[in-house]
């Protein structure tokens, strides 16, 4: 809810069933302010109305989608919300998974030549990993 309703919230918040009430208006403002959802709306009421055939020649959807959005009305006991698109972006994004130390002396090399481009840092570097790798690795040390 915005700071609009807060003040609003304190006066009525204590009133039984202010928040559910409120709840239902904020959806019906998003369902308006979606397009998209309006869309969605527009194809199912009118496949429900003249059928199949004649919502596929009307719209540019596939009858797969069309039973979908329907479905998903139903399932959400006609909530308009419910046709507004869900965000498409991954739950989990790839992290970069290099060494801390590397990336430090990247930073190193960097800030002290500035000109070195990936190219001359790379070969550096792998000599650098293999020498670290070398005193980390138990059955290579001499003792």
């Amino acid at each position: 809810m915005s700071h609009e309703t807060d003040k609003v919230r304190r006066v009525f918040g204590r009133i039984r069933g202010y928040t559910s009430w409120m709840k239902k208006v904020i959806s019906v403002n998003a369902f308006s302010d979606s397009e998209t959802a309006k869309y969605r709306l527009k194809v199912v009421l009118y496949y429900q109305q003249f059928g199949m055939k004649a919502a596929l020649a009307a719209f540019p959807a596939k009858r797969s989608t069309i039973l979908l959005w329907q479905q998903t009305l139903k399932g959400n006991k006609g909530k308009l919300q419910c046709l507004i698109p869900k965000s498409s972006r991954p739950k989990k994004c790839r992290g970069m998974e290099t060494n801390p130390l590397v990336l430090a002396e990247i930073c190193r090399l960097r800030k002290k030549h500035y000109r070195l481009g990936k190219e001359k840092i790379y070969p550096t570097l792998q000599k650098l990993t293999e020498w670290w790798s070398d005193l980390t690795e138990p059955s290579k040390r001499t003792v």
